[in-house]
């Protein structure tokens, strides 16, 4: 296709489509008539030879054609807007607003220091927060859907930038006066107990089990939840034990009547990495972003090794 006869802003109306998979609700969001969006999307359908969105039950749904533009076109009009905002960013003055993917434990370890700073030195900086789960993750950094990812993050290709935080150890967390406190917890009692599997995405099994496995063990998985914090109101009240991060462990141990037992299977440390697309890399207010959850987990690995 010759771009120099191309109308770029049809691919603006085209993301808004699929962000909304409604032609009101894209006009709307652009700021233009339903005409006009109706319009843009005829000539691109025209420009393109394909339906792109046909009509449902729900509204437009995306035809395969246009599900695999949507990752492609979203990263092009993102960097696009990287290139033409103005370079300059103050933490006090700027307005900018960052989506970020977290996992619940470093939500929890993390997120209380960065927003005392942004309190006070970006007050105008707002943070949207989404659940990061590892099959939807790619996706969701190359449409620009999100601008972080912090936690556990392997595998992730190589067009992704990575940042280390942090380690993390596995440990073992029951309530306080649980039975098994009383006694050294030997890989046998461990796999016997009955456990709380925490898997925001749903998934019954965990790392945990594969290496269980290996020794032809298997654990009994009594309940399996979505949510971290849920967790830890089920284990403090129940004989339920879970399998979290030592640095959430220990913030538990500081609110409430837990009890710590060491993991009992030899698991290495944890990386917790910071993540995202290479095109926000010299972005001024990203790098700001990033500068402060480094200086964050600096100081708390720093505060853990004293």
């Amino acid at each position: 296709m010759n771009l120099s006869g191309f109308d770029l802003r049809l691919l603006v109306v085209f993301d808004a489509l699929m962000q909304e998979q409604s032609v009101t609700r894209a006009a709307r969001r652009l700021g233009i008539t339903q005409p006009a969006a109706s319009n843009s999307l005829n000539r691109l359908r025209h420009h393109l030879r394909d339906p792109l969105f046909l009509k449902g039950a729900n509204g437009m749904k995306p035809t395969p054609r246009a599900l695999e533009l949507a990752a492609p076109v979203a990263q092009a009009l993102r960097q696009l807007e990287i290139v033409l905002d103005p370079p300059a960013f103050t933490p006090g003055k700027s307005k900018w607003t960052f989506q970020m993917a977290i996992s619940d434990h470093v939500s929890i370890i993390v997120l209380p220091h960065l927003a005392e700073r942004m309190q006070t030195a970006a007050p105008r900086v707002d943070l949207r927060l989404k659940t990061k789960t590892m099959p939807t993750l790619p996706a969701m950094l190359d449409s620009g859907e999100v601008d972080l990812a912090l936690g556990y993050n392997p595998d992730l290709p190589k067009r992704f930038q990575m940042q280390a935080l942090f380690e993390d150890k596995y440990v073992c967390l029951m309530r306080q006066d649980h039975p098994m406190a009383k006694r050294p917890l030997t890989l046998s009692r461990f796999a016997g107990a009955r456990h709380l599997l925490v898997r925001p995405s749903g998934e019954s099994t965990s790392l945990v089990d594969h290496l269980l496995a290996k020794r032809n063990i298997e654990r009994r998985v009594s309940m399996t939840v979505n949510q971290l914090l849920s967790a830890f109101f089920l284990v403090e009240s129940s004989d339920l034990v879970t399998t979290v991060f030592r640095s959430t462990a220990e913030y538990c141990l500081r609110r409430g009547s837990f009890r710590i037992a060491m993991r009992p299977l030899p698991l290495p440390p944890v990386p917790i990495t910071m993540v995202w697309h290479a095109g926000t890399t010299n972005h001024a207010a990203h790098r700001w972003m990033r500068n402060q959850l480094i200086d964050i987990c600096n100081r708390l690995s720093s505060s853990n090794k004293d």
